[in-house]
């Protein structure tokens, strides 16, 4: 797995008034609970290409939650070879490629990552205990290309770039505020100096520590 980033609870509460929580309204949101019977954990909340929105608020639970994962990109869907990947291995229901930024470049306005190959979470918790932690947990793919790096960033606030390999794993923890809400925007964005480069995108888990 790639390194870990911890983002503390100053800078969640300082980064707060700019983040935007899920909307939960329209005829596409639709209410799910994660699905991980062979986990060895069973996860807080599971998001999907396939089933890219979670609310907790529709049954018995601690803590309300609600959150969402979209992917923006050049590439849509799945590409038919599966190009990079071990063979036998299913390819992922989104991969994104095409318009990758170049290594080291600044987060820049949101406004402008659906035009760039990027997924992004949104999450609001209320109701959690002093002292816990979310880990977010987002598998990934390399595909075709070479030299694939995601950097990961709070809205305009850039946590780190980290270089990926293969099936892989990118990791943020958080520290839940003291008065028990969290309220994120999470975004990731393939850089990479090659532009055939492609990341395959599988899901979002969230672990609450």
């Amino acid at each position: 797995m790639a390194r870990l980033h911890h983002v503390s609870r100053e800078t969640l509460l300082a980064l707060r008034p700019t983040m935007r929580g899920p909307v939960s309204e329209g005829p596409s949101w639709k209410a799910s609970r994660p699905d991980a019977l062979d986990a060895a954990i069973a996860p807080w909340f599971s998001l999907t290409p396939r089933s890219p929105s979670f609310d907790s608020r529709v049954g018995d639970s601690d803590a309300e939650l609600s959150a969402t994962m979209a992917t923006f990109g050049g590439v849509t869907g799945p590409r038919a070879r599966g190009e990079g990947l071990p063979e036998g291995t299913e390819p992922p229901a989104v991969v994104l490629g095409g318009n990758p930024v170049a290594p080291g470049t600044p987060a820049g306005p949101v406004a402008m990552r659906p035009r760039q190959c990027s997924v992004r979470l949104r999450l609001s918790a209320e109701g959690l205990a002093p002292g816990r932690q979310c880990l977010v947990l987002v598998a990934v793919a390399t595909m075709g290309g070479r030299d694939h790096r995601v950097q990961l960033m709070l809205g305009e606030t850039m946590l780190g770039e980290d270089r990926v390999r293969g099936e892989d794993r990118l990791g943020v923890l958080l520290d839940v505020p003291d008065d028990g809400r969290l309220l994120l925007e999470l975004w990731l964005r393939l850089a990479s100096s090659d532009a055939e480069a492609h990341l395959g995108v599988r899901g979002i888990q969230g672990h609450l520590l």
